[in-house]
């Protein structure tokens, strides 16, 4: 049985990257058919960890449940506050319009 998280989990992910699934599959060193597949499927553990290794995050965060972090970041000596996949996008987003001007 797939494991739902997986495939939304990595959605999310891409979604932040800006990066396409065939992407990712390249990164990966796959073809684009063999990761849908792992994606609605039961991927091995070397899928896994080659998806996560492309993505830059761990495994665990592939398979998490929940849909919120919590943590906080610095950026140029100030604090933020993450809850959420959005405030890291957002946070991104404003550092690099302000590296920009």
């Amino acid at each position: 049985m797939a494991d739902k998280n997986l495939a939304r989990n990595v959605k999310e992910l891409l979604k932040i990257r800006k990066m396409q699934q065939k992407e990712l599959a390249e990164k990966m060193g796959v073809a684009a058919s063999f990761l849908s597949n792992a994606l609605t499927g039961n991927p091995t553990i070397d899928t896994l960890k080659k998806m996560a290794s492309a993505l830059d995050v761990p495994v665990s965060v592939l398979l998490r449940e929940r849909d919120y972090i919590t943590g906080f970041v610095e950026v140029n000596g100030k604090g933020y506050r993450i809850d959420k996949w959005e405030d890291i996008q957002a946070l991104v987003n404003h550092h690099e319009k302000s590296s920009n001007k």
